[in-house]
């Protein structure tokens, strides 16, 4: 199973870093179900940056990944 957290890259858009998905990660299909589960998910879409407000993963490729990659681990959002 690939492990997204290789595909998550830093990008900066109008001098504000964000958190992006890489294409191995945007092309993957999404378990709408787990996400669903996360438990950050309401609040990661609120303070989400991203501009892609269509994107599968939104609300879940900021925060929430960031904190899981500091204690090295993987949420159930993103297995």
């Amino acid at each position: 199973m690939m492990d997204r957290r290789k595909f998550m890259v830093t990008a900066a858009v109008g001098g504000v870093s964000l958190l992006a998905c890489g294409t191995a990660c945007a092309a993957a299909e999404p378990k709408q179900g787990e996400r669903k589960e996360c438990l950050n998910r309401e609040l990661n879409n609120q303070k989400c940056n991203c501009p892609n407000l269509t994107c599968k993963n939104h609300g879940i490729c900021c925060q929430c990944v960031l904190n899981h990659r500091a204690q090295n681990n993987k949420p159930v959002c993103l297995r």
